[in-house]
């Protein structure tokens, strides 16, 4: 079933036809970009499966060769994958997509594996704030993506103590070719079978690949700071997932590293808030004296300090993921 319109305008039909058909029947849903919630619903049907324009010519024959839905590599219940993208750089992304991890982890409302996931290939941080060798190298699938298999995901995974892993690139100067958005996508379909939520550190500068990765995430989380070039930043990214049809229930901001008054109380909060009505908005107070410690000694914040005021934030952010993960039709 193609949808040339590019609107996802067949997306219902496609599902339907995969859900009420005989056992004889498959459907083959090509377009560029397909919501999480959609694609779940195809995969869960049993009957289908979806493939992107630009790799269709390769992928047509994967999947009449595989013999059906239940060979094509995608769970029916995959993990709740949340994407952090930064406004701009320097906000503090990776720090708060790992401490988001951290806690999910801690908690006990739920079992199931986390993993953070940093993006940043040619300059990854994430290894560095928890003292690990980074081990996630992207050379040995990129031009070989079909080699990932769960094997091979342990090989490259990062046990932390904090039971989160860790997947972070060994730094690289320059990548020897361009990433192509289908090795993203297979990346993220075997982590997906492994883990109840995948934490995605987005790097700052954009990438082909984007924004099917933001569609095709359960929720997405917005960081950047209180200043005001920065609520711009951010405003134009929650513009741009506007754009990219994502909900208002499937997005959030984080303000990180905020000032406070005397009485604790978040600096320029009502001004923020005027920029953002109707939005979910977090806020995280700058802890300047955690950070430090967190980053010279290679604990989490979340290990060292979980009752200090920047711990109970990301408290705060981890509960309303954890609400994702628990609603009906998603991956618990």
């Amino acid at each position: 079933m193609p949808d040339q319109s590019g609107d996802a305008s067949l997306v219902d039909a496609a599902i339907r036809f995969a859900e009420t058909e005989s056992p004889e029947s498959y459907v083959v849903y090509v377009a560029d970009t397909m919501s999480a919630e959609a694609y779940k619903r195809l995969v869960r049907a049993n009957a289908g499966e979806w493939i992107k324009w630009d790799s269709l010519a390769q992928e047509i024959n994967d999947v009449l060769h595989a013999g059906g839905a239940s060979q094509t590599g995608a769970p029916a219940d995959g993990a709740t994958i949340i994407s952090f993208l930064p406004a701009k750089g320097g906000v503090g992304n990776t720090t708060l997509a790992l401490e988001t991890g951290v806690y999910l982890a801690s908690s006990k409302k739920r079992d199931g594996r986390v993993a953070v996931l940093d993006l940043n290939f040619q300059s990854s941080t994430l290894a560095d704030y928890v003292d690990l060798e980074p081990r996630f190298d992207i050379g040995e699938f990129i031009d070989r993506p079909e080699r990932l298999d769960s094997q091979l995901i342990e090989i490259l995974a990062n046990k932390h103590p904090t039971q989160v892993d860790v997947f972070s690139s060994p730094p690289r100067f320059a990548l020897s070719q361009n990433i192509h958005g289908d090795v993203i996508f297979a990346l993220l379909d075997e982590i997906g079978k492994r883990y109840s939520f995948v934490l995605l550190d987005l790097p700052n500068h954009w990438q082909p690949w984007f924004d099917n990765v933001l569609q095709g995430s359960s929720a997405v989380v917005v960081t950047g700071e209180g200043t005001v070039p920065s609520v711009r930043q951010i405003a134009s990214k929650q513009k741009h997932l506007d754009e990219l049809n994502i909900e208002a229930d499937r997005s959030a901001i984080v303000v990180n590293s905020c000032a406070t008054n005397l009485f604790g109380g978040i600096s320029r909060k009502s001004e923020i808030e005027r920029t953002f009505v109707g939005r979910r908005v977090f806020y995280v107070p700058r802890d300047t004296a955690s950070a430090a410690e967190a980053a010279n000694t290679g604990r989490p914040m979340m290990q060292t300090g979980p009752r200090r005021s920047i711990g109970k934030s990301i408290r705060r952010v981890g509960n309303w993921i954890e609400t994702l993960h628990a609603r009906p039709g998603s991956s618990s």
